[in-house]
């Protein structure tokens, strides 16, 4: 969390944003050949950790560590991470 926010302080002169997107368990291939296969709705699904990198980067927010469990919530539905105009 600190390299996160030290790392967006100082490049955001140059508008470099720099966030931490940070999942829990996640259903991949890679976590079901090491694990095999693990109660279903127990694992965060793959899409939900892409959307949640999807809004981070279509967002102004910088420094922010974003954690994306289950349930999943939406970053984009949080006032305090979007953006205002």
């Amino acid at each position: 969390m600190n390299l996160t926010q030290a790392l967006a302080d100082e490049w955001s002169s140059d508008g470099i944003r720099v966030n931490c997107i940070s999942p829990s368990r996640t259903a991949t291939p890679m976590r079901t050949r090491a694990f095999g296969a693990e109660e279903e709705g127990s694992l965060l699904p793959a899409a939900a950790v892409a959307g949640a990198s999807i809004q981070v980067l279509a967002s102004a927010m910088t420094g922010q560590v974003v954690d994306v469990r289950l349930p999943y919530t939406d970053p984009s539905k949080d006032s305090e991470l979007v953006a205002q105009p």
